[in-house]
C-alpha cells in the first residue's frame, strides 16, 4: 500500500507492491532487535500491522479492534511462531 511505497518499481511490482512474509521466526526476530516489514521500519508487530493498508486495511483494522486481552493473546501466539 501506499503506507510503505518507496517508489522504486522492480519488473511487475510497482513501488507500492509488498509481498508479505509468513510470520514463521517473528518471534526471534522480534527477540534480537530486529525491525520488521520489507524495509525494516517496523519495531514492533503492532507497528508493523499499523503500516499497512490497502487489501490489508480491513485485517489492520480487525486487530486494532481487538480487547486488550484479544491482542495482548494475539502478540503472544504470533512471538511463539
Amino acid at each position: 500500500g501506499e503506507g510503505i511505497s518507496d517508489d522504486l518499481p522492480e519488473w511487475n511490482a510497482r513501488g507500492r507492491d509488498w509481498r508479505t512474509s509468513p510470520p514463521w521466526g517473528i518471534g526471534s526476530k522480534i527477540d534480537s532487535g530486529k525491525y520488521l516489514l520489507p524495509d525494516g521500519r517496523a519495531k514492533t508487530i503492532e507497528e508493523a500491522i499499523a503500516w499497512h493498508g490497502c487489501e490489508a486495511l480491513p485485517s489492520a483494522e480487525a486487530y486494532f479492534s481487538l480487547t486488550y486481552q484479544e491482542k495482548d493473546s494475539l502478540l503472544v501466539f504470533l512471538k511463539s511462531l
